[in-house]
């Protein structure tokens, strides 16, 4: 009893008892159907997914679909091989499933061997494809616990027990090569399926002492066959019954013996022989067959997914676990082994899979690990951001500038410089920025922008225009001056890069260099002031207001733009929509929803007019004009810009 129960443990799938030719409903979760059966019960499904088993121990078994997009398997649930659809061999064991490199145009799998279409057979040696002696121009083939059979194309029939032989042996000659279905082999046995219903059975005993193997044609009605641990042939008949077949030592030949209990079978894989396999009845059903008794096949199934992760909130180079639960139909749960089920992401340059199964943090920003098993989904954001600051930032005349390849290296991204060209190929995610040294002109993908300022040299690095971190990546930026700081933000995740601190001197007042200069604003604006003579003036009227080192500007778009006037563009579906500039430019605003990349190739201009006006740094400019006429202390000082303060 003790024995039997261990068994059915074992199997990944469930078999439910039930009367001798029953006729079952669908064996499927999810609308997948059941392919074909391992002998421990690990079934392939229809869409190419197998259920996998980890951990050795009965009692703390762990079965997890895996989608290898497979069309063949061998092996068991613990380990085996298989072919995917691109003709690769696949193997799964403790470290997951995972495609064999160098190996393509496999035609069968074994346990732990395989059938190239070119008529060799392979195994791995050191991890490594190497070719198995004495098979050559072999057209089917099998494997079982290390044996090796097949037949090649000239008719030979072989049969190979490292155990006991050196090189495979030749149990006879078969024609029509070409019509063979199915080739099954064992300790003592070799068998063969024609498309026409032949199943010729050979044994590798040897008759009288001598090397003589007998071989016999079963039946002309054949639809399946397999060999098992038993020994035994099981085989199904084109009438639906399973038989069994097996030497008889004294007359030399095979005994067939119908197996009571079952019927309306067209597909049989043997576990021990002609008392435990599984078969698939005629209506695409499965059933196990344990000493006349018939049990039902089901697919584990998967109600509910919970991932989670060691730290949402990681650092750029922290190593973070994710932790993957099931639910099952029958309430049980499992914690899922890592590395067992593979994570995805939306920003692969942000989050980057080990193969310790956990996600090493290579960029700051927002990202989603996300798992999808079974139809079930489930995601986490995981918000990055920097221990530290990166340095070297600097203002000059209000234009901010940031070091270039720090900042883009810090947020995932890669940077290549060409001395000829004097260019900076920058890549980050799916995005691609080319950024010349003395240049204004930036590109991002396929199309060009202009930046505040060309780059600049400043400490031995390439610096360049804070702006174009917004326009190529919807990037939210904000300068601190008491700090001496920018703060770059990309939807929850954000980073400081800091500019040099240096001592506040005096300054007597004086008149402004740039000759910007100050007048009262009246109207709704009274009590503020109006900067005048600054580069964007035909453009935005900025006001201000200074008082106890605080610092607060509003800026007003005075272009001559008909905000009512109507334009038509085309949405992602091909559907022409008509809104006013008004409208757009509300949408425009929402620089985390949509990015730069999708504004900039549905507006052009339009939206290349309103970043211009929307990214000046306004209170760099109106800082940068009270330095100049004493004022404000230049640096150091305990300004605080506040676009929204209130003033007294």
């Amino acid at each position: 009893m003790l024995k039997r129960w261990f068994a059915l443990l074992m199997a990944v799938c469930l078999v439910i008892p039930a009367a001798a030719g029953t006729v079952y409903g669908d064996s499927k979760a999810g609308g997948d159907k059941i392919v074909t059966m391992l002998p421990d019960g690990t079934p392939l499904l229809e869409d190419g997914s197998i259920w996998v088993t980890y951990s050795s121990n009965p009692l703390t078994q762990i079965a997890v679909p895996v989608n290898g997009n497979l069309k063949a398997v061998a092996g068991s649930g613990m380990s085996g091989n298989g072919i995917n659809n691109n003709g690769e061999l696949v193997k799964w064991g403790k470290s997951g499933l995972q495609i064999v490199p160098g190996t393509s145009s496999v035609k069968q799998v074994g346990d732990g061997y395989w059938l190239s279409s070119d008529g060799t057979v392979w195994s791995l040696e050191n991890s490594k494809p190497a070719a198995v002696k004495g098979f050559s121009g072999v057209s089917v083939f099998d494997e079982f616990n290390g044996i090796i059979g097949g037949v090649t194309s000239s008719g030979s029939v072989l049969h190979y027990n490292g155990k006991y032989r050196a090189e495979p042996v030749v149990l006879g000659q078969v024609p029509d090569t070409a019509s063979i279905v199915k080739f099954e082999v064992s300790e003592d046995y070799a068998a063969i399926l024609y498309n026409d219903g032949r199943v010729i059975l050979f044994s590798t005993m040897i008759v009288n002492g001598s090397k003589t193997y007998i071989s016999q044609t079963l039946v002309t009605d054949g639809v399946d066959i397999s060999l098992g641990k038993e020994d035994k042939l099981v085989f199904a008949k084109k009438d639906g019954t399973v038989w069994s077949a097996r030497t008889d030592v004294f007359t030399q030949k095979f005994d067939t013996v119908r197996l009571s209990g079952i019927e309306g079978i067209d597909k049989v894989v043997a576990i021990s022989g002609s008392k435990l396999f599984y078969a698939r009845q005629q209506n695409g059903t499965w059933v196990k067959y344990d000493n006349g008794q018939l049990y039902k096949v089901e697919i584990p199934q998967i109600d509910r997914i919970t991932l989670k992760v060691s730290n949402s909130k990681p650092k750029v180079g922290d190593s973070i676990t994710p932790k993957l639960e099931f639910q099952y139909a029958d309430g049980k749960k499992a914690a899922i082994p890592e590395g067992v089920v593979q994570l995805s992401t939306d920003k692969p340059h942000l989050l980057h899979p080990l193969d310790n199964g956990k996600i090493k943090v290579q960029g700051v920003g927002e990202a989603s690990l996300s798992v999808n098993v079974g139809g079930l989904k489930q995601s986490v954001t995981i918000v990055s951001g920097l221990g530290k600051p990166i340095e070297n930032a600097k203002q000059e005349k209000g234009i901010t500038y940031l070091p270039l390849k720090p900042v883009f290296q810090a947020l995932g991204g890669t940077v290549q410089y060409e001395a000829a060209s004097k260019t900076f190929n920058i890549k980050v995610g799916t995005t691609d920025i080319r950024v010349i040294s003395g240049s204004k002109k930036a590109q991002i993908n396929d199309k060009t922008i202009t930046m505040k300022a060309a780059p600049i040299q400043h400490k031995g690095e390439t610096l360049v225009s804070s702006d174009l971190l917004t326009a190529a990546l919807g990037a939210k930026l904000k300068w601190n001056a008491a700090k001496q700081e920018m703060n770059v933000s990309l939807g929850a995740a954000q980073f400081v890069v800091k500019a040099d601190q240096k001592k506040a001197q005096e300054s007597k007042p004086s008149k402004s260099s740039s000759k910007m200069y100050e007048v009262p604003a009246t109207g709704s604006m009274a009590g503020w002031k109006v900067l005048k003579g600054h580069k964007y003036e035909k453009s935005l009227r900025i006001y201000f207001q200074y008082k106890n080192g605080n610092l607060a500007t509003k800026t007003e778009d005075i272009r001559k733009v008909n905000l009512n006037q109507k334009v038509t563009w085309t949405d992602d579906y091909g559907l022409k929509r008509t809104n006013t500039i008004r409208e757009i430019y509300h949408l425009f605003s929402y620089t985390n929803e949509f990015t730069a990349e999708w504004l900039l190739k549905k507006f052009g201009k339009l939206y290349e007019d309103w970043l211009a006006s929307t990214l000046v740094d306004t209170a760099g400019i109106v800082e940068e004009y009270l330095i100049e006429t004493g004022q404000m202390k230049p640096y150091g000082s305990n300004v605080t810009l506040t676009p929204e303060a209130e003033f007294e």
